[in-house]
């Protein structure tokens, strides 16, 4: 049996428009409306490229964690 195969999958937002759409969301302010907080622990699945798992590890803080994962 192969392991092989073929990658055809691509995300929304890679090529030119990587980074524009994520550029129009204000992730801070989405973390505040669902309640993210200081001391906080979440899991990001599905992270991508940290756009959302980022801001939550900073506003989490040193007393919080995030668990990202592809």
């Amino acid at each position: 049996m192969s392991n092989e195969f073929e990658r055809k999958h691509r995300h929304f937002g890679s090529g030119r428009f990587r980074g524009h759409f994520s550029s129009l969301f204000d992730f801070e302010k989405a973390l505040r409306e669902i309640g993210i907080k200081t001391g906080n622990i979440l899991l990001d699945a599905g992270c991508g490229e940290g756009r959302f798992s980022i801001p939550a590890s900073e506003t989490v803080g040193d007393s919080g964690k995030v668990y990202a994962g592809r």
